[in-house]
């Protein structure tokens, strides 16, 4: 009995577990989001799509929001017919997430145990699943991605088409898109390297797929880019664009991040940095959860990848 359910555990094989799994993550979804009230970010996504003009919503509000306009795109029709708000909200988030968990369930290669658990972790159950942003479309993107990953090179364009998908719903999506990008062109200028072909690196496909990329990617920098007024009333807010205040604060909420994406919880502000003592277990467990990450991403030689996005 006990190897037979280890040998269902590590199982790496797709089938009906993956199916209940996915019914059991929608009902559950479904059932907190009935009672979740939206935060207010949510509701401003809902209200710019119904009273914004596609002209503000493409060439203005971009540059108060942050990011690309495709989440209020998508939110659009359902605005601007009247459809109930919480609701419509609601079931646009969860169908995106439910494909994303859908990926994960059946392409994804980890044994069964750990497919089958986690689509119920705390982000992509509530953080992604229960509250509407545009951030249920960076996962579905991610996944995608990682999916497409292996084959890369044989198939760039469905790649390259994930990683566009990244950049254009949300400014985050940009910077792991183009980590990923520059990977990819270091190990295309180390194979034409090893092949004795660096000449004809510029001529190879995925090279000016990347390019496109790049430009969509400056086009869309320059739609979300920050007008003079979006931080402060005042005549300009250089000072909070380009400034930066490097401290040992600031090294240290970075290296937490780790922490607060698995196990932990960082303090809420830079206000709260000044008690070291309460720090010192939660820094220890970030070195070594990021130590240990960097262990299994090298032995799968993954590494850049892991240390770039981080």
């Amino acid at each position: 009995m006990k190897e037979k359910i280890k040998s269902w555990a590590f199982s790496k094989e797709h089938g009906k577990c993956d199916v209940i799994t996915l019914i059991i993550y929608l009902l559950g979804v479904c059932t907190v989001s009935f009672f979740h009230e939206p935060w207010f970010d949510e509701a401003q996504a809902w209200a710019i799509a119904r009273s914004g003009s596609l002209k503000e919503i493409l060439f203005e509000i971009p540059h108060y929001e942050g990011h690309p306009p495709l989440w209020h795109l998508i939110l659009v029709p359902f605005a601007k017919l009247g459809a109930p708000y919480e609701l419509s909200l609601a079931v646009v988030n969860i169908f995106f997430m439910t494909l994303a968990v859908a990926v994960l369930l059946f392409k994804s290669p980890f044994p069964k145990l750990i497919r089958c658990l986690l689509p119920f972790n705390f982000f992509l159950f509530y953080q992604y699943g229960v509250v509407s942003r545009p951030y249920c479309i960076l996962v579905l993107a991610i996944f995608l991605a990682a999916v497409c990953y292996k084959n890369r090179n044989e198939h760039p364009v469905k790649y390259l088409l994930c990683l566009t998908l990244m950049c254009a719903i949300h400014s985050m999506g940009i910077i792991i898109a183009g980590a990923f990008c520059i990977v990819w062109l270091c190990e295309i200028f180390a194979e034409k390297y090893r092949a004795g072909k660096l000449a004809t690196v510029f001529k190879d496909k995925r090279c000016w797929l990347m390019a496109s990329l790049l430009i969509l990617v400056l086009l869309i920098i320059v739609e979300i880019f920050p007008h003079y007024n979006t931080y402060t009333p005042s005549s300009s807010n250089t000072d909070e664009l380009f400034s930066f205040n490097f401290s040992i604060s600031t090294l240290l909420r970075f290296m937490l991040i780790i922490t607060e994406a698995t196990v932990g919880q960082m303090p809420p502000g830079p206000q709260y940095i000044y008690d070291y003592i309460s720090l010192i277990p939660l820094c220890a467990l970030s070195f070594f959860l990021f130590a240990l990450c960097c262990m299994l991403f090298c032995k799968n030689k993954k590494l850049s990848i892991f240390l770039l996005t981080y």
